[in-house]
């Protein structure tokens, strides 16, 4: 589970890699423990980390970092973080999310901060990969982009739906008035009832 916050905080004297490197939690610690492993006389343990890194896919971290920076339009990678506005972190910490490469995104306002180009990226990003979603979000035309299935929760009844945000509202609606019928029928039994009695 990756979590993008509405505020992310980051240590301001980080650069934005190290930024997104700070928050890559066993991905960044592999790394680590091989950077070291090759700086210590005789690599001890530098076959198994090797074989790790090989099956974590860390190799090309940075790479990848880059990349998704570079998509939400972050590109002074050495820049320290305490020099980007709110929109800026804001990008970054969206970033470390993608990165971590979770099996369930909590998404805390995906598009603020966002332009077109970069919403249509993330829309795609996050249709090619599978991931459970679990947002806040007043961007409804994103919903209807990224979600195939939605989930309501209401009172507490947990309602699924298999489709787009439009779908969801389209049967939410059917279901309320399919409710709101039978609810009238049960009263006019019960007012007939009283009738008889």
């Amino acid at each position: 589970v990756a979590m993008l916050e509405q505020t992310p905080q980051y240590d301001p004297a980080l650069s934005v890699i190290d930024a997104c490197f700070s928050r890559a939690g066993e991905l960044a610690d592999l790394i680590s423990r091989y950077e070291t492993c090759l700086e210590t006389p005789g690599n001890p343990g530098l076959t198994d980390l090797i074989d790790e890194m090989e099956r974590r896919e860390a190799w090309d971290f940075e790479l990848r970092a880059k990349q998704i920076l570079t998509k939400l339009n972050i590109t002074a990678f050495s820049k320290p973080v305490g020099q980007l506005s709110g929109g800026q972190v804001k990008r970054v910490a969206l970033a470390n999310v993608l990165l971590a490469d979770p099996d369930m995104l909590i998404l805390d306002e995906p598009t603020n901060h966002l332009d077109i180009a970069m919403i249509e990226w993330l829309e795609d990003y996050l249709r090619r990969n599978n991931k459970a979603l679990l947002m806040v979000t007043h961007d409804r035309y994103f919903l209807d982009r990224v979600c195939s299935v939605i989930l309501e929760l209401d009172g507490q009844a947990l309602y699924a739906y298999k489709g787009n945000y439009a779908y969801f509202l389209e049967k939410k609606q059917e279901r309320i008035d399919a409710t709101n019928a039978q609810i009238a029928r049960a009263n006019i039994l019960y007012r007939r009832e009283l009738d008889w009695m």
